[in-house]
């Protein structure tokens, strides 16, 4: 036996006669969770994650709610709590500083919202949307829309509603879709941020979807009006929200979700109906699973 042999031999014996209590209880839990590994980064947390989300194991939806309505408050109790702090109509960021417009309705619009304001591009980015809906939803809309953008006023006469709901200044309409002898159209406000367009525009695409897929099927008909209300105010919420994941705006998809799902109205219950049954992903990926793959209703 020679001399290296002795030595490691020796070394076991020392390194077995160490009780648990010698022993600092880090070095324990460290070294247990390494599974005897020497590597810190043995473990592909990323790829298990992956895994899991794509069996479905990616927070269920009273998990989502329950955090939804718990942020909300947060900033509900925030904005009650100091009166003097001023909000973004649009992004819901706080103001600070003087550096913000305030719209003839009360609208408070912060100076990154009115650096991104849509001027002479709105064609082409109603375009691009409207093409990536269709993309991601499978919902096909073959039929020409008019675009037409109005004045705050305008807007209001053409849609008979404020633009600013009365109980609760983050809620906000910029605009509506139509359907009627002369086609379909959908009016937008002019002077909204680029974000907001797109999802007031992603909104009002699945009006047109609606209209086109359901005014004239017998079950639409037959379903009660408050009920029809519900399930069109409720899709059209949930393909906004979901279109702003999809595109990976999560902060402003998850600011609308928060708001939404503390809703009770027409848009806040019919999304909880719709988001039950076709939870939304919080992820870029295209949503296979989703209320625009049946040409009837979402809901039974």
């Amino acid at each position: 036996m020679n001399d290296d042999t002795i030595l490691k031999e020796e070394q076991m014996e020392n390194e077995a006669s160490f009780s648990k209590e010698q022993i600092p209880e880090e070095c324990f839990i460290d070294y247990y969770l390494r599974y005897g590994n020497k590597e810190k980064n043995y473990l592909d947390l990323d790829g298990t994650s992956n895994f899991l989300q794509a069996l479905g194991f990616d927070g269920g939806s009273l998990r989502q709610a329950r955090e939804g309505k718990e942020a909300f408050q947060t900033q509900k109790d925030s904005e009650e709590n100091d009166a003097n702090k001023m909000f973004c109509s649009y992004c819901g960021l706080e103001i600070s500083g003087v550096e913000y417009q305030r719209l003839p309705d009360g609208r408070l619009r912060c100076t990154a919202c009115s650096n991104t304001l849509v001027k002479g591009d709105m064609q082409e980015l109603c375009d691009r949307v409207k093409t990536n809906f269709e993309a991601f939803f499978g919902a096909a809309i073959n039929v020409p829309i008019h675009i037409e953008v109005l004045e705050e006023r305008r807007l209001k006469k053409k849609i008979k509603t404020s633009l600013s709901v009365v109980d609760d200044k983050s809620i906000l309409v910029l605009g509506a879709a139509v359907s009627d002898k002369k086609g379909y159209s959908i009016y937008l406000e002019n002077g909204a941020p680029r974000i907001s367009v797109i999802a007031t525009f992603a909104h009002e695409m699945t009006h047109i979807w609606q209209y086109i897929h359901w005014d004239n099927k017998k079950s639409f008909q037959k379903c009660p009006k408050e009920k029809r209300l519900l399930i069109y105010e409720g899709m059209a919420k949930w393909a906004e929200i979901q279109y702003l994941y999809l595109i990976g705006e999560s902060a402003v998809a998850m600011r609308e979700e928060f708001i939404t799902r503390n809703r009770n109205d027409e848009y806040g219950i019919g999304f909880r109906m719709i988001e039950d049954k076709y939870p939304l992903s919080h992820d870029t990926i295209i949503c296979y699973n989703s209320p625009f793959t049946k040409s009837a209703y979402p809901i039974d």
